[in-house]
């Protein structure tokens, strides 16, 4: 595949997703294959999101905490 995922974070059931960042700079922006951890979450309720851009190929991923 090409393109790009990147793991955002919504705290309102997905209606305001944001990416996620660290020092106010991108993290956990992907263009190729990862297995990695990005992020461990502490707030009741959050949930998690990919935003996916593919501009060839099928993208396979696995999300779990």
């Amino acid at each position: 595949w090409t393109g790009s995922v990147r793991v955002q974070r919504s705290i309102d059931g997905g209606t305001t997703r944001l990416p996620l960042t660290i020092g106010g700079n991108v993290w956990a922006q992907f263009t190729g294959n990862c297995c990695e951890p990005v992020w461990e979450e502490s707030e009741t309720g959050a949930q998690l999101y990919l935003s996916v851009t593919l501009t060839s190929g099928t993208l396979a991923y696995r999300v779990a905490q």
